[in-house]
C-alpha cells in the first residue's frame, strides 16, 4: 500500500483554531513501541500482486530498530507528510502484521494522484504536491503554498530499498531534499519535480491520460499524459495581501512524462481560492451524465387524496392558529 503519512495531529486542532496539546514526554518511547509491530522484516511470503512481486521483490530485508543509525532520515519525523510504503500480511484474520513501513522519499508529499486505470492496483508513478520552503505537517493548517509538483517512481524506489533497507518507520529510501532533486535534473531520477515560477503557486494536480492511451495497453506508458492544476500569480495581491476582484487564476497543463513542459495555460475569468481539490471529467462523461431532474426532483403531492388524519390535523392547526 502507498499512502501519504502525516506524523502529527496538529493540523486537526489547528483547523478548528484550537491550540494543539504539547507532545507527551513519553512520545519517543511510544514511537519506539509502535515500531515493534513491524516485527522482523525478513520475509514476504504473501505477494502484494503478481506485477509488484515481479518488478520489485522484497525478500531479504533486515530488521532495523529505532535505536539504529537514522542518518537516512535527515529531517525530524515530527510534523512530516511523506509518501510511505506499507506491506502487511492478510493470511491470518487475528493478526494484522506490518512487515514493511518506510518513506519512499524525504520530500514533503500530499494530495497524491495516479493514472485513473491504475487506482487500487499496482502503480508505478505517483504525482503529488510539495513545497520547497515548508512541510505539510506543520504548515497545512496555515495554508501551505504549493510551489512544486512532484512525480515519484515508486517501483524504482521500492527496488532500491531491497538492497538498502531504510530504518523502519522513520527511515526513507531517498533522503534528498527538494533543492537536491531540482539540482540533479536527470531524466532517470526516480523523483522528478516541477518548480513553479517565483510568485506563482499551484493547487492539487490531477493526472489525465492521453485519449488514445485509454484504448491501449496501460502498461505501455503509464505516465503518458498530462497534469492539470490551477495556478495563481500572487503579484496580483494588494498591499494587504488580499486578492482584489480583478485577480484571476490560470489552468496549467504540464507534460507528465518530462515534468518540464507546460503545454498550455488557460486564463480563467476569476480567481480560484487555494485549497480546492481537483477531478477530471471527459466530454463523454459529461455528455452521458443523468439530468439533475431525474434524481433530485421533489414529487408533487398537492393532488394526492388526503386521508382522514391529514384533514383532522389541518383542522386542528387552523383552530389553534
Amino acid at each position: 500500500m502507498l499512502a501519504c503519512r502525516l506524523t502529527s495531529a496538529a493540523i486537526i486542532f489547528n483547523a478548528g483554531n484550537i491550540t494543539a496539546p504539547p507532545r507527551s514526554r513519553n512520545h519517543a518511547q511510544l514511537t519506539k513501541k509502535l515500531s515493534s509491530v513491524t516485527g522482523r522484516i525478513n520475509h514476504t511470503e504473501t505477494p502484494l500482486s503478481d506485477k509488484l512481486e515481479k518488478s520489485a521483490k522484497l525478500e531479504h530485508f533486515e530488521d532495523v530498530s529505532l535505536d539504529a543509525d537514522t542518518s537516512q532520515s535527515p529531517q525530524s519525523p515530527e510534523e512530516q507528510c511523506r509518501l510511505y510504503y506499507y506491506r502487511f500480511l492478510l493470511s491470518h484474520a487475528s493478526e494484522n502484521r506490518i512487515t514493511h513501513q518506510f518513506a519512499l522519499s524525504a520530500i514533503p508529499f500530499e494530495f497524491p494522484a495516479v493514472h485513473p486505470l491504475k487506482e487500487m492496483s499496482c502503480v508505478r508513478y505517483v504525482y503529488g504536491c510539495s513545497s520547497s520552503t515548508a512541510n505539510f505537517g506543520s504548515a497545512l493548517a496555515k495554508t501551505v503554498k504549493i510551489d512544486v509538483i512532484a512525480k515519484i517512481d515508486a517501483l524504482q524506489l521500492i527496488e532500491r530499498a531491497k538492497d538498502q533497507p531504510p530504518t523502519s518507520v522513520t527511515g526513507c529510501v531517498d533522503s534528498r531534499s527538494i533543492a537536491d532533486v531540482l539540482t540533479n535534473g536527470s531524466e532517470d531520477d526516480p523523483i522528478q519535480c516541477f518548480k513553479m515560477p517565483d510568485g506563482w503557486y499551484a493547487q492539487e494536480a490531477r493526472f489525465v491520460p492521453k485519449a488514445a492511451y485509454l484504448e491501449t495497453d496501460v502498461e505501455a506508458r503509464e505516465d503518458d499524459g498530462y497534469l492539470l492544476f490551477y495556478a495563481f500569480d500572487e503579484s496580483q495581491l494588494d498591499a494587504d495581501g488580499e486578492a482584489p476582484p480583478s485577480a484571476v487564476s490560470e489552468l496549467w497543463i504540464l507534460d507528465a512524462r518530462n515534468m518540464k513542459d507546460v503545454v498550455c495555460r488557460v486564463r480563467l475569468p476569476q480567481r480560484v481560492p487555494y485549497g480546492l481539490h481537483g477531478n477530471w471529467f471527459s466530454e463523454e462523461m459529461i455528455r452521458e451524465q443523468r439530468a439533475v431532474e431525474r434524481f433530485r426532483e421533489i414529487p408533487d403531492t398537492s393532488k394526492r387524496r388526503r386521508g382522514l388524519w391529514s384533514r383532522m390535523r389541518d383542522g386542528m392547526i387552523a383552530a389553534l392558529g
